[in-house]
């Protein structure tokens, strides 16, 4: 969800009688209980140092609810490392006066800060000086919500009081499960303003609490919703209803906490599609295909139209900076899903002298990687071909496909034209096989055997030769015919059919 259309929905919610958000008004993702990945992706790696080049003073951009996002999607990936938490924890602590006086909605602040703090395994009921548990108790009203906070707030205040142990906790959990739509997402409405970052985001506070048949129900409607509005690619828009006043495309902030709720409700392959998604719209240096943008090696675009434009600018607009932070940010935690790939060009036989397209095999969906070795470089991303202008004459071309993590190299065989040797006994017998045998290919190579009308096939061995067994029933001379992997590697004979 991008910073504008948060405002736009704002605005709407606070006419409907609810405020949403607070701070940036922004969704964070946070840490559930079923388990991710446990080795970090190059992807997750790469986006955190980017993020970590914005820190100074434990800050990203000097902004408390960012760096507090940050962290959380840190717990997220595994890459919660105890300098990087610890640093970040300190700015917080240093901001976290300011960040509360200036909140759009002090509650829902309170409580997102609670939970960071407990997250960060912290002590929310001392955090610089300040009680955040007893500060967001004291704001829920008789029915367990949190004052006008909507369902951010809401979200936020069960997974604190949970974490916290609150007495209040159950009280919360309750009110939030009361303001789930019928469909099963949550929203600033549920007359036409269910929402994929609210729904995603309470389904991953639903996972924090204790397990009962209301929650479990609630869950897995909330699963079912947010499964139903995932995009072909794997992305999310921000309501998942393209006719919706405030509707946003596909986005790495609505993508990356589906990811992880769905991942965390095991919901894994689901999961590993919009993960995908992001790592698409990440910026990725690779070596042989280097371009203006590579010193934001690891950022994430928010969508792809702002990729577009920091390609076409040849680095992130400066004027954008804050976008793609909070983006990259949130996006951060949706990684803990990626599925791991080692794409490669396949060994495979080309004609010599042609151009040829070889698909890549091995790669994930949106998987970036360069292709170098034989002509020009190429960046792709999968699915896609890699097409080469191949040279006349035999030969092997090493051909190196490189990826974030890693790098394959392959061999890629040109064959030219040339005549096959065809040996084949001066008469065979009708209805019994025949061996026919072929000399000149190249090994491994594929060929085809016709007899008069009768076809098979083989594979030449080591010493490019092929043994192929041909039953012909027809008797009388016969045309003996033969095909290598292209039209123009063939031979001739002839024989009788006694």
């Amino acid at each position: 969800m991008s910073p504008r259309s948060l405002v736009r929905r704002t605005v709407a919610a606070v006419a409907g009688g609810a405020v949403v958000a607070g701070g940036l008004m922004a969704v964070a993702p946070v840490p559930a209980t079923h388990a991710a990945p446990a080795a970090p992706s190059a992807e997750a790696s790469a986006a955190a140092a980017w993020l970590d080049g914005r820190v100074a003073g434990g800050l990203i951009d000097g902004n408390v609810s960012v760096t507090m996002d940050y962290a959380l999607s840190l717990d997220a990936t595994g890459l919660d490392t105890p300098a990087r938490v610890g640093g970040l924890v300190a700015g917080v602590d240093g901001g976290l006066a300011d960040y509360l006086a200036g909140a759009f909605d002090r509650d829902a602040s309170t409580a997102k800060a609670a939970y960071f703090y407990a997250a960060m395994e912290q002590d929310p009921r001392d955090a610089a000086g300040l009680d955040l548990v007893a500060d967001t108790e004291g704001a829920l009203d008789a029915e367990g919500r949190l004052g006008d906070s909507g369902v951010y707030g809401q979200a936020w205040a069960v997974l604190a009081l949970n974490a916290a142990g609150s007495d209040d906790a159950g009280v919360a959990t309750e009110a939030l499960i009361d303001d789930q739509c019928a469909d099963g997402a949550w929203g600033w409405s549920c007359a036409g303003g269910q929402d994929i970052d609210y729904t995603a985001y309470s389904l991953l506070a639903l996972r924090a609490a204790p397990a009962t048949p209301a929650t479990a129900s609630a869950i897995s409607s909330a699963v079912a919703f947010l499964k139903s509005k995932q995009g072909a690619t794997g992305g999310f828009g921000d309501s998942g209803d393209p006719t919706d006043a405030f509707y946003t495309p596909d986005n790495a902030n609505t993508t990356g906490l589906a990811a992880w709720a769905l991942g965390a409700s095991g919901e894994t392959e689901r999961a590993a599609r919009a993960s995908s998604w992001i790592a698409a719209h990440e910026v990725v240096a690779l070596a042989g295909c280097g371009r203006g943008l590579d010193a934001d090696h690891g950022a994430i675009a928010y969508s792809a139209v702002t990729l577009k434009e920091a390609v076409d600018a040849g680095g992130v607009p400066a004027e954008v900076t804050e976008e793609w932070t909070l983006a990259s940010a949130q996006a951060l935690a949706g990684l803990a899903y990626l599925p791991a790939a080692q794409p490669t060009v396949p060994t495979t036989f080309v004609d010599a002298g042609t151009t040829t397209s070889i698909a890549l095999a091995g790669a994930r969906a949106g998987q970036q990687v360069c292709v170098t070795g034989l002509g020009a470089p190429q960046r792709l991303i999968s699915p896609a071909s890699a097409t080469f202008a191949v040279p006349a004459g035999t030969a092997d071309h090493a051909v190196t496909v490189t990826y974030l993590g890693g790098s394959t190299t392959t061999t890629v065989k040109a064959l030219d034209a040339t005549k096959l040797k065809v040996k084949v006994p001066s008469t065979i017998k009708a209805k019994k096989k025949a061996t026919i045998k072929v000399k000149g290919l190249a090994a491994g190579e594929p060929v085809t055997v016709k007899v008069g009308k009768k076809t098979a096939t083989g594979t030449a061995n080591a010493k490019g030769v092929a043994k192929v067994k041909v039953k012909v029933k027809k008797k009388g001379k016969a045309k003996v015919k033969v095909v290598g992997a292209f039209p123009d590697r063939k031979g001739k004979a002839t024989t009788r059919v006694r």
